[in-house]
């Protein structure tokens, strides 16, 4: 996948969207504090849950299924990504950012941001986009059922994340649904 890096940062497509779309599809901005929590996310959480799923054969079979990839992209994530690619990709993460956390202890920080906003949601009464950016980066790890990652499944429980997320997942449905063509599915 491309990557962008400007004066040594990755620059992660998901964070400029939200950042930028949030006042069309949500009606305001970020706020200070939203942009933070949006960092931390895209920068941390994310981060660290790659760290943690592509250190793993077991997580990067479990990612194939979920991502639903098929025939011969799916055999070879499955099969051969684990032995090499992913280990490779973790070692890269963790030399990149040597002071990553845990998705645990990320998940307790937004836990504690959610808790201080009093709300259901980051963004209030309803799901927002900094909801949606929070969900998004847990749900690919987190996805339900046996697809599910260990470490995504304890850091979402141990944090206190579960009801937040649950409200979510019903909030922000058919995440997995493929629609469209997709060419490394079929």
């Amino acid at each position: 996948f491309p990557v962008l890096f400007v004066n040594d940062r990755q620059i992660n497509d998901s964070y400029i969207i939200f950042k930028s779309l949030a006042p069309i599809l949500f009606g305001k901005p970020y706020s200070e504090e939203d942009v933070k929590l949006e960092e931390l996310i895209t920068y941390g959480l994310l981060l660290a849950c790659e760290k943690e799923a592509f250190g793993g054969v077991e997580n990067m079979k479990r990612w194939s299924a979920v991502a639903g990839l098929t025939h011969v992209t799916g055999f070879l994530v499955r099969n051969l990504a684990p032995l090499s690619l992913a280990q490779k990709a973790a070692d890269r993460v963790a030399s990149r950012y040597p002071h990553l956390k845990t998705s645990l202890e990320y998940c307790q920080e937004l836990k504690e941001a959610l808790d201080q906003r009093g709300t259901p949601f980051f963004a209030g009464e309803q799901a927002g986009a900094l909801d949606a950016s929070c969900y998004g980066a847990l749900c690919v790890w987190h996805a339900g059922g046996e697809e599910s990652m260990e470490f995504a499944k304890e850091a979402v429980t141990q944090s206190g994340l579960d009801p937040w997320f649950e409200r979510t997942r019903a909030a922000i449905p058919s995440v997995f649904d493929l629609q469209g063509w997709w060419p490394l599915y079929t």
